[in-house]
């Protein structure tokens, strides 16, 4: 089947469809970039021999997985 045929529709979803699929290809790339990364330098003596997260990263985690939880139970009761 030609990629140019079909209708306005159909054309629209396959051109969704392939730039989805683009975007997660790009998102796991990253991630197994990221990994990489932090492989290679976790080897190193001086990697994170003094880092600490600050508190405003961790209560805005915290904060961020309990209006997740309490999204997904008001859509579950819904």
């Amino acid at each position: 089947m030609d990629l140019t045929q079909g209708t306005r529709e159909e054309k629209t979803g396959r051109a969704k469809k392939m730039m989805l699929w683009f975007g997660i290809i790009s998102l796991i790339m990253s991630f197994m970039g990221w990994t990489s990364a932090f492989i290679v330098s976790s080897s190193r003596p001086d990697w994170l021999s003094d880092f600490r997260l600050p508190n405003a990263f961790i209560i805005s985690t915290v904060v961020i997985v309990v209006s997740s939880i309490t999204f997904f139970i008001s859509k579950k009761i819904a």
